[in-house]
């Protein structure tokens, strides 16, 4: 950024007139207060969908462990069925 020898103003990259050192500062923090704004939105949504992919993977872990034991008590039925046969 370049600066003029008047210490009020400074120049615009653009070549236009220079904006007063005031106003530059002004549009400089509008802009990143706007971005700010968009950061902190995203920053929300994003915690929600976390929160909301955790939950759902909690819920499959859960849903996993119950058929895990559902098969494995299936197998020893199975067994225990099939040896009693042969006994």
């Amino acid at each position: 950024m370049e600066f003029s020898s008047d210490a009020a103003t400074s120049s615009n990259p653009e070549g236009q007139e220079p904006v007063p050192m005031d106003a530059s500062l002004s549009i400089k923090y509008s802009k990143l207060m706007s971005e700010y704004s968009k950061l902190r939105t995203q920053v929300s949504l994003l915690t929600k969908c976390l929160s909301e992919e955790q939950k759902l993977s909690k819920k499959l872990k859960s849903e996993s462990k119950d058929k895990d034991k559902q098969i494995k008590n299936s197998f020893k039925r199975k067994r225990t069925t099939h040896s009693e046969v042969n006994n």
